[in-house]
């Protein structure tokens, strides 16, 4: 359950977030938006390099549209919180 609202929560950040020149820092910023409500600031920082080692830019912003193998993402999203504690 608190998975899931981790994830609706990250979603909905993605989602509304402003418009930002550099596509990563915008990614960022609505990562760790929707993550800290949830979990301490340093585990959604680590969790965050580690997604952007496994997916581009690209992916990352179709995930926050919902496109993409999102059931992929939230498995990648889970892990990098354990591995991030």
């Amino acid at each position: 359950m608190n998975k899931s609202i981790n994830m609706t929560l990250f979603l909905c950040a993605l989602l509304s977030a402003g418009c930002s020149d550099d596509p990563m820092k915008k990614v960022r910023g609505e990562f760790l938006a929707g993550c800290t409500q949830s979990a301490p600031t340093e585990m959604c920082r680590c969790a965050f390099n580690k997604l952007t080692q496994q997916y581009s830019i690209e992916e990352l912003e179709g995930f926050s549209r919902g496109r993409g193998n999102v059931r992929r993402f939230y498995t990648s999203v889970a892990k990098a919180g354990v591995e991030c504690r």
